[in-house]
């Protein structure tokens, strides 16, 4: 009996020291895409900050099924488009093996496993996605009613939609106060910075909240340089003008 419990200790005292999975050095992107043809080609590609498109990488299909390889420093906004196939795919990469089942008829709703970084990326856009809804919704009223020149309605809706926007700029800043070690925050930061009406302010204060790791990193410090220009033009436009 004592014996046995020694070795359950000494299982337990092994399973409690065992070290995390290591991150893998590179990514692989192992596809299958029911229904292409051999040698259609599929193209990973990256946007730069006007939203146009870089060629990352390029594969053809080969008994329904594709494999793409590379190396990215941090998590990484990505799509892939494939020849023949309207729209893209959003995805993001990281250094794991990542597994994508291509849905040829609307490759949007292709399913995306094996990277973390896509789990949160899908589950920001569950909520975010509901809040676009709204806005649709309240655009297409409001064309209704501009059309019949109410403008009792057309008031009432433009502070509905000043509304739902605002919700929006507050999900999106407490998703990443609530994520803060997570790059996928970074990302989210990022995707703002051409935004005209960026609050630079709650954006800053969302990007000092961030773990150090992730402002260390080469992308954190781009985007805070980037923030800091950005805040002090907000203030100076926002600045109380003072009386003489």
């Amino acid at each position: 009996m004592k014996n046995l419990c020694l070795l359950i200790f000494t299982c337990l005292l092994c399973f409690s020291c065992k070290e995390a999975e290591p991150k893998l050095p590179h990514y692989t992107i192992t596809g299958t895409a029911k229904g292409v043809y051999n040698g259609v080609r599929i193209h990973l590609k990256s946007s730069d900050d006007k939203e146009k498109d870089k060629i990352v990488s390029t594969r053809m299909v080969r008994n329904e099924s594709f494999s793409i390889e590379g190396r990215v420093d941090m998590p990484t906004s990505y799509n892939i488009s494939i020849d023949g196939i309207q729209g893209k795919l959003p995805i993001m990469v990281e250094n794991s093996n990542i597994n994508i089942d291509i849905n040829k008829s609307k490759i949007e709703e292709s399913k995306i496993t094996g990277s973390k970084a896509q789990e949160d990326y899908d589950r920001f856009y569950i909520g975010f996605n509901k809040l676009d809804k709204e806005i649709f919704a309240t655009v297409k009223e409001f064309r209704k009613y501009r059309f019949q020149n109410n403008k009792t309605k057309l008031d009432s809706l433009s502070n509905q939609m000043k509304i739902i926007d605002n919700k929006k700029t507050q999900y999106v800043i407490d998703f990443i106060n609530n994520n803060e070690d997570n790059f996928f925050s970074l990302f989210l930061i990022s995707k703002q910075l051409n935004n005209k009406k960026l609050d630079a302010k709650k954006y800053m204060d969302a990007f000092n909240n961030l773990s150090s790791e992730i402002k260390s990193s080469k992308k954190g410090i781009e985007i805070k340089l980037k923030l800091e220009n950005l805040l002090d033009n907000y203030l100076k436009t926002n600045q109380p003008k003072i009386e003489k």
